[in-house]
């Protein structure tokens, strides 16, 4: 992996989808150890939340890895994680 050109995405894991999206829980879980293995590896993380005022704000368990990777979550009501945002 070259770190110079390595990001981890984590794209709209958000409270609104917990109880509508199969296999959620393992979703929380892997996102979590990625967002772990930037944090060892020193790699950026980008986040994304979908329209945040209504399907809320990316999932509690996430908070931690994200804020010490001083990572705020972009908010975005397009469909794709290439945003003017993201691609900024």
């Amino acid at each position: 992996v070259d770190a110079d050109a390595a990001v981890v995405f984590v794209c709209d894991v958000q409270e609104r989808f917990r109880a509508v999206v199969d296999g959620f829980a393992h979703c929380v879980h892997v996102s979590s150890v990625m967002c772990r293995a930037a944090e060892i590896l020193d790699l950026p993380i980008v986040c994304t939340e979908q329209y945040p005022e209504k399907l809320g704000a990316t999932v509690e368990e996430l908070q931690p890895a994200l804020a010490a990777r001083r990572t705020a979550p972009k908010p975005k009501k397009l469909f794709s994680m290439v945003t003017p945002e993201v691609a900024a």
